[in-house]
């Protein structure tokens, strides 16, 4: 069995609301020499996400995680990463009310600012079959997270096993 990652973002993903945006790395680092795309997330108080969808790997098998790579300008703090995912296949309604499945994990800041923060969320293998359509939104859940900044996300990558 080996293990596999799909980087599905932060390119792509659609903002869900205002405060949510994507933008160059160094707006927010002016230090930076590489300027990456990167999905920021305001520290509004308030839940906030962006959805994007993804196809899940043919050669998918189990144990699926999905890893945050993040910073922020902050040296103290906890950023809260919320997960709802929905996945469809032939003939099933891709308009669903409701996600099926909400993960939420809190990660404590690496104690350097603009330091690289790593999030992963373990997600439920029986609600992930190959060729699926997988339809998400990751939040940022600064009512209950501790951050007074902009959270950047650098990396989404899905990681899974194969047989």
């Amino acid at each position: 069995m080996a293990t596999f990652q799909l980087e599905i973002g932060p390119e792509g993903f659609k903002p869900n609301i205002s405060g949510v945006y994507l933008q160059p790395y160094s707006f927010i680092d002016t230090a930076t020499i590489l300027d990456p795309i990167v999905l920021c997330f305001d520290n509004t108080g308030t839940k906030i996400g962006a959805a994007k969808s993804f196809t899940v790997p043919q050669n998918y098998i189990g144990t699926p995680n999905l890893t945050v790579l993040w910073n922020a300008n902050a040296t103290v703090g906890t950023g809260k990463i919320d997960l709802s995912y929905l996945n469809r296949t032939d003939a099933e309604d891709m308009g669903a009310a409701a996600q099926s499945t909400t993960d939420t994990t809190t990660t404590t800041t690496d104690g350097t600012a603009f330091g690289l923060n790593r999030t992963t969320l373990a997600l439920t293998a029986g609600d992930f079959v190959a060729g699926d359509i997988s339809m998400m939104e990751v939040f940022r859940d600064s009512a209950t997270d501790t951050l007074a900044v902009t959270l950047m996300v650098h990396k989404i990558i899905f990681e899974y096993s194969d047989a």
